[in-house]
């Protein structure tokens, strides 16, 4: 009796729940999203800034903000770009942002970064498994990022997902982490794959979950080498 009263006391809340989780997909970014990118970076705190860029600043040069709102769809196999959305109406807001760059043969690197008001929302860990999904589209065997130390939950879902983590020699103070890819077939490569059953669905408030498995599920199953 007390199960199905706490069930009845929570049902109201779960369609708008569900409601929550499709406002937030992860896609790649379109011609008409360069401002709302540019409004994405402008936000977020010089602490998050730091975390994604190592170093301590007011805000990014135009530029910059050029740069990032590059959309990568000129050559994909050179660089490929995500974001994770909050739909508003007719509108579309960026909430995350994330990317790799060939930078030698079959090796990306990385980064992404979600705004200050929805980390801890499983975002990144979403936005890291569409960042793997096209990197073994792509043809790609591994990925690769700097990660300051003190950002704690980048190294935590790295430590999750069974990347090689070490210091970067060229950076002291920072840690260089590797993520080693499966290859896909050839017949599938630059072919679309299926969207992630989850987390994208069922990990938006990843805490709410026992450790990182769902969104460790989600990466195995796009070709995260073990």
């Amino acid at each position: 009796m007390p199960l199905i009263f706490s069930l009845n006391v929570l049902s109201p809340w779960l369609p708008a729940f569900a409601a929550r989780l499709r406002r937030v997909p992860i896609r790649a970014p379109r011609a008409g999203d360069a401002q709302a990118i540019e409004n994405f970076y402008r936000a977020l705190g010089n602490d998050t800034l730091r975390q994604r860029f190592h170093c301590a600043f007011n805000g990014l040069s135009r530029a910059r903000i050029n740069q990032l709102c590059e959309l990568g769809d000129r050559d994909p196999g050179r660089v490929q770009t995500r974001v994770a959305v909050l739909r508003q109406g007719a509108d579309d807001t960026v909430v995350g942002h994330a990317g790799w760059h060939l930078d030698a043969p079959g090796r990306a690197e990385f980064a992404l970064v979600v705004a200050d008001r929805h980390q801890g929302r499983g975002i990144g860990p979403r936005l890291m498994a569409a960042l793997v999904q096209s990197a073994r589209a792509a043809g790609l065997t591994e990925l690769h990022a700097s990660v300051l130390p003190d950002n704690g939950p980048m190294v935590r879902l790295m430590l999750r997902l069974g990347t090689v983590i070490d210091e970067d020699p060229d950076e002291p103070g920072v840690l260089r982490v590797r993520l080693a890819l499966r290859p896909l077939p050839r017949w599938a490569r630059g072919s679309r794959l299926p969207a992630f059953r989850s987390p994208e669905r069922t990990g938006f408030n990843a805490p709410l979950f026992a450790g990182l498995e769902v969104q460790e599920r989600s990466c195995r199953a796009a070709g995260v080498a073990r």
